[in-house]
């Protein structure tokens, strides 16, 4: 894993934790109240992640590309959650 890939995963784990913990505290709607969770929940794996592939260099791409991978289908997921949630 190189360098730049190890504090993209802990930038976005610390942004995606700090967002997530807003949102359940923020909102009690029920969706913005998972969404929330789902965020820390991510968050907490981003930085974990980012630690192995750091340490354990062999498997270290991989995990990077898996988690841009479940970043891209998280975006799209909460854009058409927003989407149909939308007042009208």
């Amino acid at each position: 894993m190189e360098t730049w890939e190890f504090y993209f995963m802990m930038g976005t784990g610390i942004y995606l934790t700090l967002l997530g913990g807003l949102m359940y505290k923020g909102h009690k709607k029920y969706a913005s109240s998972a969404v929330g969770i789902y965020n820390i929940i991510m968050g907490i794996l981003s930085i974990i992640a980012g630690i192995i592939g750091k340490n354990i260099g062999t498997i270290g791409e991989k995990i990077f590309f898996s988690f841009m991978v479940l970043l891209m289908v998280s975006f799209i997921g909460f854009s058409i959650l927003n989407l149909l949630t939308k007042k009208r």
